[in-house]
């Protein structure tokens, strides 16, 4: 059960929601820097594409003064005003007025401020700098350091750094509304769900729900609907059998208290002809609660079997000895059909064997009229490996409605007629139980010449 004191987390929804707008905002932001940082790179790179024709000369004079001097030693004298250093504390280059740093082939700086001689070009600054190459060969970097844009360059930075972050703003705000409305229309069916499991928990066992989907959530209000079916019909089968049982118990009873307020009366002598009734009612109720004990062993997977290997012939003929003097009472002729040749043996438990075959036979002698005949047949199915039992009756059949339910507990097909003949209703549910503990099956078909035949099928 639930516990009413239990706080509740995040609804679904938020989660959802959340989940949805954490993927998108991570994505749009990603995406903004990405192109922020690729946009500064390429307008980077154009200026300084532009700048290139300004080092142009510088470059072709570096060039010739490494391959004259082999080296950069006294290369001060090429740059002019790079003995000179300004507030930044770096040499200026000769054009341009731009700060510059020289490094050797290695990246190692040869000309700059005091603090940085010595020291590596940074990967920002290598990116930008313009190699110096001498036959084919890279002898050093010439970097311009303090690289700007003009101001129409950085007013062009600038908008396309806002169009970036602006356009983000709105794929967000689009992104959340989406993203209300999406989860909004994936929880409708589980919130009809969860609306329908409350109806169904506090017993309206009617309330079902519209499959909207072919989805995973299509699938479960499928489920959802076919548990609600199956519960509602469980419910009323068990009202139906727990009618049925309370007057299969009533009817008994009141015979036994009726008797006995007679005798009291003195209405009937105290003798044995006025007790005999009260054993029989007895009696009854004795099968009604045995019955009733069987089919619960049975449910809780209890019923215990003691096989053993059986020659089902003679199973058959000894059953059919048993039930032929109460048939020949009633005018019904009662007979085995069994193979003469070879003897078929099967792993059975004979008692329970013997109550599934007399269950099938006292059921076949109520509804067969007088003059008609039960068969009890055996047979061997080769082909299947199925040891095959038939109890075959010429009575008028079994309605097509009830075929599927003449297994069912308390199922009558004649309710009165059957309540006559002493049934409890509860005979061919135990045949069933005590069939399937045998790992068989059992099923019930209409005869074409007239009557029903109950089939049973075990491992051969």
């Amino acid at each position: 059960m639930s516990d009413p004191k239990r706080q509740r987390g995040l609804s679904l929804a938020w989660k959802l929601l959340f989940s949805f707008l954490t993927v998108a905002f991570v994505s749009i932001g990603t995406v903004a820097i990405i192109s922020s940082q690729t946009t500064a790179r390429e307008v980077r790179g154009f200026v300084l594409h532009g700048e290139q024709s300004t080092y142009a000369v510088l470059l072709k004079e570096l060039e010739a003064y490494y391959q004259d001097h082999g080296g950069w030693e006294g290369v001060q004298a090429i740059l002019p005003g790079s003995g000179q250093r300004g507030q930044s504390g770096q040499g200026q280059g000769a054009e341009g007025g731009r700060n510059t740093l020289l490094a050797d082939e290695s990246g190692e700086i040869i000309i700059g401020a005091p603090d940085r001689q010595g020291s590596k070009l940074s990967l920002v600054e290598r990116s930008s700098a313009f190699p110096i190459e001498v036959g084919n060969e890279v002898v050093g970097y010439l970097a311009p350091v303090g690289l700007g844009f003009s101001n129409p360059e950085t007013q062009l930075f600038q908008d396309l750094q806002r169009a970036f972050w602006v356009a983000s703003l709105i794929a967000s705000a689009v992104a959340l509304l989406l993203g209300v409305l999406f989860v909004k229309g994936l929880l409708r069916p589980v919130n009809e769900l969860t609306d329908a499991a409350r109806a169904l928990a506090g017993g309206e066992l009617s309330r079902r729900v519209e499959i909207r989907t072919n989805d995973e959530v299509g699938e479960l209000s499928m489920a959802f609907n076919q548990m609600a079916e199956n519960l509602e019909l469980s419910e009323d089968r068990r009202r139906e059998m727990t009618a049925d049982i309370a007057h299969e118990l009533r009817n008994p009873l009141a015979v036994i208290k009726a008797r006995l307020e007679a005798i009291i009366d003195g209405v009937h002598p105290l003798e044995v002809e006025s007790i005999e009734p009260i054993l029989e009612q007895s009696e009854l109720l004795n099968r009604l609660v045995e019955d009733l004990r069987t089919l619960a062993l049975a449910d809780a997977g209890q019923l215990s079997l003691e096989r053993s290997r059986t020659d089902l012939g003679l199973l058959v003929q000894k059953v059919v000895e048993t039930y032929r003097p109460e048939a020949q009472t009633i005018g019904i002729s009662l007979i085995a059909d069994i193979p003469s040749e070879p003897s078929i043996y099967g792993m059975v438990d004979t008692a329970r064997v013997e109550q599934i075959l007399g269950n099938l036979i006292m059921n076949a002698l109520r509804y067969t009229p007088e003059g008609g005949d039960v068969t009890l047949r055996l047979r061997y199915d080769s082909q299947r490996s199925k040891v095959v039992l038939e109890v075959i009756d010429s009575g008028e059949g079994i309605p097509a409605p009830d075929l599927e339910r003449v297994f069912e507990r308390l199922y009558r097909v004649d309710p009165s007629r059957s309540r006559q003949a002493g049934g409890s209703g509860l005979g061919l549910a135990i045949t069933r139980k005590l069939v399937e503990a045998h790992d068989g099956l059992i099923h019930a078909e209409n005869r074409s010449d007239g009557g029903a035949i109950f089939r049973i099928e075990l491992p051969g």
